[in-house]
């Protein structure tokens, strides 16, 4: 599964709105019976360091900040693969503590402290809802937000394109699907020219 595009929505989002949104990926659990789903969360430590970093690179960088950033970005994506696939090995937390909720209001026993908190209802509050759906066809895919001030992402990563499918309610004063995707494609050429960058440094190295 490609994570490029997970840390690229961090960032698009960051840039948009000027903090780092709580967001939901659809994590897969079909390797174990009768297993659906669990949630890949972002951000991360390393996928947050990554993208304050590039906030603040300067129009014109330098070798050295273009280097340690790259670097940043490897360690983003590297990261967030080894979280996803800890999630779709069974050790996320999500449902785990969706079937507390679901046992103790089956057997009307009161909800344990963590579930009332605040903090526990903040964690449910994702401002990014995602998912990727790989196809080598060219299909029409999307999903509403989760919530009034959401952004539902769906996309399809092939050889290459990326396609995305972005939503947002119109009714939300503080959401603009068409703004996001701008700021989306801004993301994407940024990330796409730290590489080009990184990999013209390791070719003159070798000269």
């Amino acid at each position: 599964m490609c994570r490029i595009p997970s840390v690229a929505l961090q960032l698009a989002f960051f840039r948009l709105h000027g903090f780092h949104a709580p967001a939901y990926e659809t994590g897969s659990l079909r390797r174990f019976a009768d297993g659906r789903t669990d949630t890949v969360r972002l951000p991360t430590m390393a996928s947050k360091q990554f993208v304050e970093a590039v906030a603040k690179m300067p129009a014109k960088t330098t070798m050295s900040i273009g280097t340690i950033v790259d670097g940043m970005m490897e360690e983003a994506i590297v990261g967030h693969k080894r979280y996803t696939g800890e999630v779709m090995n069974g050790m996320g937390m999500d449902r785990h503590l969706l079937g507390l909720r679901l046992l103790a209001a089956e057997h009307g026993v009161p909800f344990p402290e963590l579930l009332r908190s605040d903090i526990y209802q903040r964690l449910l509050h994702f401002r990014l809802s995602t998912s990727q759906l790989p196809s080598a066809h060219v299909l029409p895919m999307g999903f509403g937000p989760s919530a009034p001030d959401c952004y539902g992402v769906c996309y399809n990563p092939q050889e290459n394109h990326i396609f995305f499918t972005i939503t947002a309610f119109n009714d939300c004063a503080e959401t603009s699907a068409e703004r996001f995707a701008n700021a989306l494609e801004r993301a994407l050429l940024d990330m796409r020219d730290l590489v080009d960058w990184a990999g013209r440094l390791k070719g003159r190295a070798k000269l």
